[in-house]
């Protein structure tokens, strides 16, 4: 209940930050005690899966990110929907597109997993909508 909230503690990002080091990987996903997608490392997680935007509840463990709040606002403010939903990692292996947030990198597309290879054609229509909102509020 308390993992949503950000503090101090980072035994859990700094244990799966060296894990993630020592095997030569570029991120890591987090999963919860259930087993289901939590956040990667350094960032939320979303998912197309079946032409469907999906990033993991809050009561699934991850942070309340600024950015993954964004994402969520800018999909509601075109009229579609992100789902906050339980995933698993058979989703994972299973979508068409996934992509991380933080305010620090903005949009990282994934481009693969385990032998799964990723499209990133709507995290690229994302990451432009995010731009052009920005360069008409200034």
């Amino acid at each position: 209940k308390l993992s949503g909230i950000k503090s101090s503690n980072a035994l859990l990002f700094i244990m799966a930050g060296l894990n993630m080091k020592k095997r030569g990987f570029d991120e890591m996903v987090i999963l919860n005690t259930e087993g289901n997608l939590s956040e990667s490392v350094s960032s939320n997680i979303f998912l197309l899966l079946n032409g469907e935007l999906c990033t993991p509840s809050l009561d699934q463990g991850c942070i309340a990110g600024v950015m993954r709040e964004r994402v969520i606002e800018l999909m509601k403010a075109k009229g579609k929907k992100c789902l906050e939903k339980k995933l698993t990692l058979n989703d994972l292996l299973h979508a068409d597109e996934v992509f991380l947030t933080n305010t620090i990198d903005g949009i990282r597309w994934i481009g693969a997993i385990r032998n799964k290879r990723y499209f990133n054609n709507f995290s690229r229509t994302l990451v432009s909508k995010l731009v052009e909102e920005q360069v008409r509020k200034v």
